[in-house]
């Protein structure tokens, strides 16, 4: 059985690329025909190093602390770094340039400090996975587009910026940002700009250098209004080439979190994105998980609206009905993998809010099966607690601290893929007990994205359940675990992307 842990016979490129080995020895033919050395089938000897003094050692934690120490990539020096923007730069300042070469210059450059350069990601995955992809699509567009070009210097400016302050400084990248973003406004006055797919790349580019140079999400609201505008007459276009597909997918993503954040139903209707995506089978999983969560900003608008105290059994249902949805969504992954997603190892993080108790907050954190693996369920699990934060706070709100509430079950059915039904029922405990799990995973996940090779992408992945986190805690009380999460940004640790402080998705009702 291909990737199924224990049982696999492949040899190690069959495993990786999860494909059926011939089990050929020295080599696989397989791998040869697809040009690839194969590595073999040997495995290498990790040794458990339980002692008196530590007592607590597993194999679990060896196994993790082994491919952590291994899949450190080789990096660029400082001088190779900045020699690269320089040049980068220097083209970009020429009365002729040539986007194509320029693009994947500053593809080089995301490929070094943004994209993951571990020892399990696949180079197919950052062409083809969603969480990756749109940096190689951005980079691949072939038409003259100055705003694009001037993104990406930008982009590549503030990742250099993040690594080196003292080559790149915070300020110049700033002003690179700037003048892209007053490039992108001037461009939109002219029809010929907006119809350009190198107009909507430039927007995600600069969608995500936001992430990392301000505190909110303003930026994000106006992109998402963009996007939906530039957008709403392409449902009809015949011919959507791969390219196109991939910065889609991530508009879709950007507007569906702004959307999820602020508890707003999206500009453009779930059924006109499932239109505008519906030719891309490659990614089944990641837009059947999209299609799912881009229902759900629409109910939260209709919780906040509502008065009390007006009944809303309906409206928490169909919220349920979503959170059991998604979760069913997390089932078939799970499946899909063969493998374990995650599995717990001991934290390697200091983090300083602990200093002042007796015992760490999460002494053990959450090893992925790779980045992509965390990416989706990081995501799929902050819009699931996203559901219950405000489902929680409608129970409470028609309970009023009736006993009788707390334990008055919530039942409904949801309609899943190959139409099975699914059935679900909830109290007001069985949801608290559920956003606790939920909330404890999304914390034990941090660590993972922020180690160094996972590159600035994994702190990108931290910031909608860092939000949500917040949101969460404060509505429960929970002071510490409030804390935490607010000062993640303090901790340290050999390996780990520290001191970083990303952009907030902030609503009103989640967090004062």
């Amino acid at each position: 059985m291909v990737g199924v842990a224990g049982k696999s016979k492949a040899c190690h490129d069959c495993k990786r690329r999860r494909v059926k080995c011939d089990l050929v020895k020295p080599c696989c033919l397989r791998c040869e025909k697809v040009g690839l050395a194969c590595r073999g089938y040997d495995k290498n000897t990790i040794f458990v190093n339980r002692t008196l003094s530590k007592q607590s050692a597993r194999a679990t934690a060896a196994v993790s602390e082994t491919r952590l120490c291994s899949s450190y990539p080789v990096q660029h020096s400082a001088s190779d770094l900045f020699r690269m923007f320089s040049q980068l730069n220097s083209s970009m300042c020429n009365t002729v340039i040539h986007p194509p070469l320029f693009r994947l210059d500053a593809l080089k450059i995301l490929q070094e400090l943004y994209l993951p350069r571990t020892k399990n990601t696949d180079p197919l995955d950052l062409t083809a996975v969603p969480c990756f992809s749109w940096a190689h699509a951005v980079c691949h567009l072939a038409g003259e587009s100055k705003v694009l070009d001037e993104s990406l210097l930008a982009f590549c400016a503030i990742q250099i910026s993040i690594r080196e302050p003292q080559t790149t400084p915070g300020d110049a990248a700033f002003q690179l940002y700037d003048k892209a973003i007053s490039s992108l406004v001037n461009s939109l006055g002219y029809i010929h700009e907006q119809v350009k797919d190198e107009t909507l790349a430039a927007i995600i580019v600069l969608s995500t250098c936001e992430l990392f140079i301000f505190a909110s999400d303003e930026g994000w609201r106006a992109h998402a209004h963009g996007i939906s505008q530039l957008l709403r007459h392409r449902s009809a276009m015949d011919e959507r080439s791969l390219l196109w597909l991939r910065l889609c997918s991530r508009l879709r993503v950007i507007c569906v979190i702004i959307a999820l954040s602020q508890g707003t139903r999206l500009a453009l209707s779930p059924g006109t994105w499932a239109q505008l995506l519906d030719a891309d089978n490659t990614n089944k999983s990641f837009e059947d998980l999209m299609d799912i969560v881009s229902e759900v900003p629409s109910l939260l608008e209709s919780c906040d609206a509502l008065q009390p105290p007006t009944n809303n059994e309906d409206l928490l249902r169909s919220l349920l009905g979503r959170m059991t949805n998604i979760s069913s969504w997390q089932q078939s992954y799970r499946l899909e993998l063969h493998i374990l997603p995650y599995w717990a190892v001991p934290s390697q993080l200091h983090h300083p809010s602990d200093d002042k108790f007796a015992a760490r907050l999460f002494p053990l954190v959450l090893e992925y099966q790779s980045l992509v693996v965390a990416t989706l369920f990081i995501f799929s699990s902050t819009a699931m607690l996203k559901i219950l934060l405000v489902a929680l706070r409608l129970a409470n709100l028609s309970s009023r601290g009736s006993r009788a509430s707390k334990t008055r079950a919530i039942r409904g059915d949801v309609t899943i893929k190959h139409s099975n039904t699914i059935q679900f029922c909830y109290t007001v405990v069985e949801m608290q007990t559920e956003a606790d799990r939920l909330a404890r995973l999304l914390c034990q996940s941090m660590e993972y994205c922020l180690r160094q090779e996972m590159g600035t992408l994994g702190l990108q992945v931290n910031c909608l359940s860092q939000s949500v986190l917040r949101g969460y805690f404060w509505q429960a009380g929970r002071e510490r675990e409030l804390d935490w999460v607010r000062n993640i940004s303090k901790a340290y640790g050999p390996g780990f992307l520290c001191g970083m402080k990303m952009m907030l998705f902030h609503h009103e009702q989640d967090e004062v």
